[in-house]
């Protein structure tokens, strides 16, 4: 047992290390939430996954799920971070593969609302000093959907899962309260990206992830790796790479049965 949790573990670092975290300046206009990897076994089973971006302050995420029946289960997550609020609901088919191996897939789609404000540092050549400047705003909704499968491997300490999503993102309106237009500032720059994300409104994304989960049967402390890779041109800032960290509880009908008696 200890040889195979070390392998694992072993395994989920390669995973993480192969991985290039990329970095996103200025404002960003796509976060993939993380993957909701449940591993489920069995019907009447339940799952609730609170966790926050280490890279983000403020942000937390909400996911849950529940196996509706030995092969099909529900999930729903939440998003909320400055200036981003998400909500999917997702449907999917699950397949134990012995007492330890886990297939699942599922697919959704939720809205994703965006508010910017512009602020940007200028030169006060009265005062001396720099002085911050309201360049306006910006607001943005799209309608994102994804299809994620994951394999992974689940036990009473240790999970462990890979799922390569693959994500679909739709900004269907954009209202654009930038008031700068002077060519070369920063106010005109964040005018132009809001401008193109109006004209180009289609995006696909490729977006691997790497969980692990170690703990209790019941409740498990939660490390996922992902990436974001656009599957063609992309013309606005995007989170290429995030690290999140949570609590994770998984409960059966029979762990409920137990408490009854």
């Amino acid at each position: 047992m200890d040889k195979k949790l070390t392998q694992r573990i072993f395994i989920f670092i390669i995973l993480c290390a192969g991985m290039y975290f990329g970095t996103s300046c200025s404002h960003t206009y796509y976060h993939a939430p993380s993957h909701n990897v449940p591993l489920f076994k069995e019907k009447n089973e339940f799952s609730l996954l609170v966790s926050d971006i280490s890279q983000i302050v403020n942000e937390v995420e909400v996911q849950g799920a529940y196996s509706v029946t030995d092969e099909a289960a529900i999930a729903a997550n939440l998003m909320i971070r400055p200036g981003i609020q998400y909500f999917d609901l997702a449907g999917g088919f699950y397949k134990p593969m012995g007492d330890e191996y886990i297939f699942e897939i599922f697919g959704g789609g939720g809205i994703y609302n965006q508010n910017h404000s512009y602020t940007d540092m200028e030169y006060n050549s009265n005062l001396n000093i720099l002085i911050p400047v309201q360049y306006g705003s910006a607001n943005i909704t799209s309608f994102r959907s994804y299809i994620q499968p994951s394999w992974g491997v689940t036990g009473e300490i240790i999970d462990m899962a890979i799922s390569p999503r693959v994500s679909y993102f739709n900004i269907y309106s954009v209202e654009n309260n930038i008031t700068d237009t002077i060519v070369g500032t920063y106010g005109y720059d964040q005018s132009r990206i809001v401008n193109l994300m109006e004209a180009k409104r289609h995006y696909l994304f490729f977006e691997p992830a790497a969980t692990m989960r170690v703990g209790w049967k019941y409740i498990k402390i939660q490390v996922q790796y992902s990436y974001t890779l656009p599957l063609g041109y992309c013309n606005f800032d995007y989170s290429a790479s995030n690290l999140s960290f949570g609590v994770y509880f998984n409960f059966s009908r029979a762990y409920f049965d137990r408490k009854k008696v």
